[in-house]
């Protein structure tokens, strides 16, 4: 099993797109997507070389987004 820094760097996720569930949307303080993004998570795609990666944000409490997750 690939933990932390060692799954960035494992040649076995190469090209592997990358989601990033950004839940807890519904309160005012969350991170936007954006400021997600800023904060490292495009470094990450780019570290795994990912050719699809987003951000999506979700609210497990209002199930905003949720359906966007099964069509996936």
């Amino acid at each position: 099993m690939l933990r932390g820094e060692s799954i960035i760097s494992h040649q076995d996720t190469a090209d592997i797109p990358v989601l990033m569930l950004a839940n807890k949307q519904d309160l005012p303080s969350s991170l936007k997507v954006e400021e997600i993004q800023q904060a490292g998570f495009t470094r990450i795609a780019e570290a795994l070389s990912a050719r699809d990666s987003k951000v999506l944000p979700i609210s497990a409490l209002t199930g905003y987004h949720y359906l966007d997750l099964i069509l996936l």
